[in-house]
């Protein structure tokens, strides 16, 4: 499927109807975008975010247009274990009776810096949110996607071989080698679909407080790739699986 269908795509009114969506970094830029188009169109949302003020705001908003009720589970991905992630899926399950799809979304690029600059406590807490809470994430969701008719596993990605993106670019490396290995151990009958997404610039907070200087108003909005996520989260790619779609 080539990147020109994927931001064509227009989900039927109620594509997701009866399916739980857990979005990560729910509370602002592209999750929060995500979780309002998947709530609008049937979905049962699981917010999930550092900062509770921003997911309660995403949670108003889905109510406010007469979507399923979403759940809100705060979690600080910067200090966060296996267990932590292992508890919310049990809890998840035990509340909504399990999870369709799961959307690792969250990151943090921390600051760009020449590599002998990087110092130990950044590295520990860049790799912390880029690369190790979506292993974990998905470690504990895969058994609750794999009871599911429509289990999917969707990364937001980042190409980031560049100078100075230090722990961030070695996390985001990561990510791409994790969608590849879900992708060959999950596929076959009753099997998960994984994918990736790199929106490119998009005008976020987390790009306008690391690129200061740029023009904002020439970015894209969040909301211009959301069909593209929309797309691989429908039964209408169910052929689709270990991609990662750079837009």
């Amino acid at each position: 499927m080539n990147n020109q269908k994927l931001l064509a795509f227009t989900p039927s009114e109620n594509e997701y109807h009866d399916q739980v969506i857990l979005i990560t970094g729910a509370g602002e830029g592209i999750g929060q975008a995500l979780a309002l188009a998947c709530a609008k169109f049937g979905a049962t949302v699981v917010l999930i975010g550092e900062e509770t003020k921003k997911l309660e705001a995403v949670y108003d908003a889905i109510e406010q247009q007469g979507s399923p009720q979403p759940a809100i589970y705060p979690m600080n991905f910067a200090g966060t274990n296996a267990n932590d992630f292992q508890v919310m899926a049990t809890t998840i399950e035990e509340q909504l009776g399990g999870i369709d799809a799961v959307v690792s979304n969250a990151g943090w690029i921390g600051g760009f810096r020449p590599f002998q600059q990087v110092q130990v406590d950044e590295y520990m807490k860049i790799m912390n949110i880029n690369l190790h809470t979506p292993f974990w994430l998905a470690h504990s969701c895969i058994p609750l996607l794999q009871k599911s008719n429509h289990g999917r596993l969707l990364f937001s990605t980042h190409y980031a071989n560049r100078a100075y993106y230090g722990p961030f670019g070695v996390a985001k490396n990561g990510i791409d080698g994790l969608i590849d290995i879900l992708a060959h151990e999950f596929s076959g009958e009753n099997g998960i679909r994984v994918n990736g997404i790199d929106s490119g610039p998009i005008n976020t907070q987390m790009r306008r407080s690391h690129f200061p200087g740029e023009d904002w108003d020439k970015l894209s909005d969040p909301e211009t790739i959301l069909p593209a996520y929309l797309q691989l989260l429908s039964n209408d790619s169910n052929e689709i699986s270990g991609e990662n779609f750079r837009l």
